[in-house]
């Protein structure tokens, strides 16, 4: 029960933020004919900034789960970890493609099946990346540059920032504290993932600027 509760609650927070922010925040120029934007075209793959953002993202659900479970009881909070990664996500790509709010959700409730998942052991990272990776690609646009190459990405990107991310944060909270130890390690989980994540994503980008200089060039 109390992790429906948690998921739930994740859950309506990573579709109602994407939502609000798409009404509030100026628009981006996306055509939801097309792939891409027309303001963003040209622009080269921000990877800091994508690797920065989700590294920041993880490291907030860190904290964020780990004040629930001081509150609640319990652990890490999955669907927290979900919801956090994909407003971020969502945020990069709807300010070139045309991605509503259920790429967001989809990362939450993806993420929130690795509690029934773990007793895999560290394959679970790979498998709820899997999962993540395919929710998430029903939301992208159709004919999308690579799009396909989101779902094995994923599985290899959070499967990466999983191991890593535990390796690191162990190693902190020896060294140092357990709490400081979490939220590096979570911190660990989301940058690395990003990097792994960047690749196909910056494939995709680069299509989408072709796409629309042969779009500009035919009319």
């Amino acid at each position: 029960m109390e992790w429906l509760v948690k998921t739930v609650l994740a859950a309506a927070i990573s579709f109602l933020v994407p939502w609000l922010l798409k009404r509030l925040l100026p628009a981006s120029g996306a055509d939801p004919r097309s792939t891409g934007p027309a303001t963003t075209a040209g622009k080269g793959f921000p990877w800091l900034a994508w690797i920065g953002a989700l590294a920041l993202a993880g490291g907030l659900s860190g904290i964020i789960s780990g004040a629930m479970g001081l509150i609640l009881g319990g652990v890490a909070n999955w669907s927290v970890l979900g919801a956090t990664l994909g407003i971020v996500q969502w945020y990069f790509l709807s300010r070139r493609f045309d991605v509503g709010p259920w790429f967001a959700l989809a990362s939450c409730l993806g993420w929130a099946t690795f509690v029934f998942l773990q007793p895999l052991g560290h394959p679970t990272w790979a498998v709820v990346g899997l999962l993540v990776g395919l929710l998430q690609w029903l939301g992208l646009p159709r004919g999308m540059t690579g799009a396909l190459w989101w779902i094995p990405a994923s599985a290899l990107a959070w499967f990466a920032g999983g191991m890593t991310g535990l390796g690191v944060g162990m190693m902190v909270a020896g060294a140092s504290h357990f709490a400081i130890g979490w939220i590096v390690g979570w911190t660990c989980v989301g940058a690395v993932g990003a990097a792994v994540l960047a690749l196909p994503l910056s494939r995709m980008w680069r299509g989408d600027a072709r796409d629309g200089l042969g779009a500009a060039s035919e009319s």
